[in-house]
């Protein structure tokens, strides 16, 4: 399935989950700015009753990885707001580009897979954290299961889903059997900390498929080296910057 634009309606469900920034308003007359369009999804009355279309059944033969796109909303914390973004069919995609961003800062990953999307994960190296107040982190299709896992040292972790890993600080949905989708997108704002300028983002989307061995590599696609730098007075955010060292 090929990544398309977004309806406009689904523009307003999206700024249902913006409720703690004041500027929200939304011009039908205008499209999404930006280089980069996210997955084309079902209308949202759709949406909003039952997923219909969007609905899939888990694949787990499934020989083909998702597709994947990544998008830095470089002038704000805003879905609306100017954007630049890289295009990845599947598979493991090194991005190697560099974008000046405002801080904070907006971060969206979108997969489409017909056999099911399992789960979206964006991380981050050297640089900005992902923020958790209401409204900084959403999936456009919410998962059955409101808690996920994570596990460290023997130990098991519980968070959001969608949410903020507390083992990896990866913000992270996850879909199961019962309820998944074949068009998915993970949102997360990002903030410098102090003294912090630049940083690494990776994102990964998994679908169902299911190997001996379970393993989970045979059904990755993967963006990485997406970098960020933090603008100054003399930099355009969403300019061009030079990458550097990669971690």
């Amino acid at each position: 399935m090929k990544l398309g634009a977004i309806h406009t309606a689904l523009k307003r469900q999206i700024f249902h989950y913006q409720l703690n920034y004041k500027d929200r308003r939304l011009d039908d007359d205008n499209p999404l700015e930006g280089k980069m369009k996210i997955i084309a999804f079902p209308l949202v009355t759709c949406v909003l009753i039952s997923g219909c279309a969007n609905l899939a059944t888990p694949n787990s033969s499934d020989r083909t990885p998702p597709s994947l796109s990544l998008v830095i909303y470089h002038s704000g914390p805003v879905i609306d707001s100017p954007n630049t973004g890289r295009y990845t069919a599947s598979g493991v995609n090194r991005a190697d580009r560099c974008v000046y961003v405002k801080n904070p800062f907006r971060v969206t990953a979108s997969a489409a897979d017909d056999g099911g999307i399992r789960e979206i994960s964006i991380g981050t190296s050297r640089g900005p954290k992902a923020r958790e107040s209401e409204g900084d982190i959403f999936a456009t299709t919410t998962p059955d299961q409101p808690i996920q896992f994570a596990r460290e040292d023997h130990k098991i972790f519980t968070f959001s889903n969608p949410g903020k890993s507390p083992v990896s600080g990866n913000v992270i949905v996850h879909y199961e059997n019962s309820r998944t989708y074949k068009n998915a997108s993970l949102s997360a704002v990002y903030e410098f900390p102090a003294g912090v300028t630049e940083g690494i983002f990776r994102a990964d989307a998994y679908n169902f498929r299911v190997d001996p061995g379970n393993d989970r590599s045979a059904s990755l696609t993967q963006i990485y080296n997406y970098q960020v730098r933090l603008a100054g007075p003399n930099n355009t955010p969403g300019s061009s910057c030079a990458p550097g060292r990669q971690e």
